[in-house]
């Protein structure tokens, strides 16, 4: 039997009829279940059970009980996590067929159980109180999980009598040396009862005991063997709860458990738990520490907030309830995709603007980064290529913003709509109600690298769902080191969301700038890009400008045959006042082309304004592109930053 706990649901956000309203999140593996049966199916994941590669395996050759030892400091959120697995079982939370509702016995020598009861319901459990309630004597129906507090064991002033007291309670459930004191609740625990449908008998399918640390330290290791030993057959698991030090090996308990999980947390920079699978002895396993967080009940935002949509959206995990939640660590996503062979070189994607794909383009599937000084229309020829492949391709994009929140980055993307492309500013509506986009903006704080990386691998999923070609907008990488310092710590981070997103073929645009307080090498991006794009001013006579201009609009000829007055009286005017002046624009040069491909082109951008406002020598306002021919203008000259020159 293979047991779906269900801990650690993954869900998406998704925009249905307009409300962001929570989901399973779908997720498709990258080799199949079955080699036989073709392309795995999308299916829910919940991150408890992939550390265990799809639950946890009970072994029915012996007949004995599994063991699982839950260890680390106080505080690390052992006791949260027990009841939480039990819970799940107790519901069958995954819905799994042929796995029934599982009975446990919860046996806590350090709480008292309303405490427990009352601290496990606060996280706001869907129908906590119908699963989790305290063992009692002569109850008519027993809950799935009975939990048997510490009020419950006889009061002692010793220690000595404490832990024998504890003992004898840890002894009731496995039928060893019952007295003639045993009382009549104890007796119902082997013996049928009818009242209790389909289960024939109290005996627990799953015995806890929180914690041991009241057992001696030189009667553990003899305590634990003679404690599964003596556990009757109907038990499938037991759990063992143990406190320790950070660091502590538990070298006396590692022989005899199947399963060991330990969990610890970091104080270096940040309050930060984390979860560990040392050992599973009956199957494969991650390995690796994976991020753990313990949630409080959601607040969920009133219906007629208006903003009530952004708030949700900005909720992640996406949970209504609370407890446990797993983040995997970034390793874990990465080897997910180490096995797989990179798929057939495709087409290079082409862009909004026919001169600008003759000039470049984006290669499909892999990753591109614009590098260069601030105002360099590097966002805004993102956005605008972005949006030409939703417009025209029907292709999904995600936007991953570090510095403009979702409503400035609608708000630009609106109006390049109506600048670029002449579609209504509703079109971006419509696009996030579709599943079509998504805007992913990371406030400023302590964010982990693990918790960053799963928002985005979610994102992904979900967008992929429907559309299998997504592109991927990461804007304002230079915000990392000072807006996410635990992010900009781990030196694989960039790196691992270049590889990830390669592995989903997503094609990825990263922007960042050239300036001092940067890295060299952009977190790892220029190592990564298969196509690196630089964007910097330069300072053309307007005489050489202009010609520039001419040999790709032909302007002098507009001003001999054309016949919009209003634009030959705007190059006449802009010739006459400019001449003799110079003209700082950026120029975009391709620095760096996987592939083989030749690097050096250049070409001129410029983003045109109202022309009534700011004279310009464009028919329309927009973005707009000129190649700059070699025998005409020398891009080595002045030189690029050299921190942006090919790795």
């Amino acid at each position: 039997m293979k047991l779906q706990t269900n801990v650690s649901q993954a869900f998406w956000c998704s925009l249905l009829d307009g409300e962001a309203k929570f989901e399973k999140a779908l997720v498709k593996p990258i080799r199949p279940d079955n080699p036989a049966l073709g392309t795995a199916e999308y299916k829910p994941v919940a991150w408890f059970d992939e550390l265990f590669r799809g639950g946890i395996l009970i072994p029915e050759a012996d007949g004995k009980p599994l063991t699982i030892l839950i260890a680390g400091p106080p505080g690390s959120g052992k006791t949260t996590l027990a009841l939480e697995l039990c819970y799940r079982l107790a519901k069958n939370d995954a819905k799994v067929p042929g796995q029934p509702e599982l009975f446990t016995f919860y046996i806590s020598t350090e709480a008292e159980s309303n405490r427990i009861i009352s601290n496990f319901k606060s996280f706001g459990y869907t129908d906590a109180q119908h699963f989790v309630a305290e063992f009692k004597n002569q109850q008519p129906v027993v809950p799935l999980v009975s939990v048997y507090g510490r009020e419950k064991l006889r009061k002692s002033e010793t220690l000595a009598k404490l832990v024998e007291a504890a003992l004898e309670a840890l002894a009731i459930p496995f039928g060893v040396a019952p007295t003639p004191t045993t009382s009549e609740w104890i007796k119902r625990l082997f013996t049928p009862d009818p009242s209790v449908p389909g289960r024939k008998s109290l005996r627990p399918d799953i015995l806890v005991v929180d914690s041991l640390n009241i057992v001696a330290p030189d009667r553990q290791e003899g305590f634990f063997e003679e404690f599964r030993d003596k556990a009757p057959p109907a038990t499938k698991v037991i759990i063992l709860i143990l406190d320790s030090g950070v660091a502590d090996d538990h070298k006396s308990w590692e022989y005899a458990s199947d399963i060991i999980i330990r969990l610890s947390y970091n104080l270096t920079d940040y309050f930060v738990r984390t979860l560990e699978v040392i050992k599973a002895r009956y199957q494969p396993h991650v390995w690796g520490k994976h991020q753990l967080k313990i949630y409080e009940k959601p607040q969920v935002p009133a219906t007629n907030d208006p903003d009530r949509n952004r708030k949700r959206r900005r909720d992640h995990p996406y949970r209504e309830e609370g407890g446990v939640f797993i983040f995997p660590s970034i390793h874990y996503y990465l080897s997910r995709y180490k096995r797989e062979a990179p798929f057939e070189k495709q087409e290079g994607a082409d862009s909004w603007n026919e001169k600008f794909s003759e000039f470049v383009k984006f290669p499909e599937g892999r990753c591109t980064a614009f590098i260069g000084t601030r105002g360099g229309h590097k966002s805004h020829l993102g956005y605008v290529h972005l949006l030409y492949r939703i417009l025209k391709k029907n292709e999904a994009g995600l936007i991953i913003s570090l510095r403009d929140d979702e409503n400035m980055t609608r708000k630009t993307m609106k109006r390049i709509l109506k600048e670029e492309f002449n579609a209504p500013e509703t079109a971006l509506d419509e696009f996030e109600k579709n599943n079509q986009l998504e805007i992913l903006y990371y406030h400023p704080g302590y964010i982990t690298p693990e918790e960053f990386f799963h928002r985005m691998f979610i994102s992904v999923h979900r967008l992929k769902k429907n559309r299998p070609k997504v592109t991927v907008l990461f804007n304002s990488l230079d915000q990392l080191s000072a807006r996410f310092p635990l992010c900009a710590k781990q030196q694989i981070f960039v790196p691992g969301i270049i590889e990830f997103l390669t592995g989903e073929e997503a094609t990825s645009i990263f922007i960042a700038v050239n300036e001092p307080g940067q890295p060299g090498e952009q977190y790892g991006l220029l190592q990564m890009a298969d196509l690196i794009l630089s964007f910097y001013p330069h300072r053309f006579p307007f005489e050489e400008y202009y010609s520039h201009l001419d040999e790709e609009l032909h302007l002098e000829q507009e001003l001999q045959n054309g016949t919009d007055q209003k634009f030959k009286e705007r190059i006449r005017k802009t010739k006459e006042t400019q001449k003799g002046t110079f003209r700082t624009e950026t120029v975009l040069r391709v620095v760096r082309f996987a592939g083989g491909e030749r690097a050096g082109a250049a070409g001129l951008l410029e983003l045109a304004g109202d022309p009534n406002n700011h004279p310009h020598l464009y028919k329309q306002p927009g973005l707009h592109f000129t190649r700059l021919l070699s025998s005409r203008f020398n891009p080595e000259d002045p030189k690029p930053p050299s921190n942006i020159q090919s790795p």
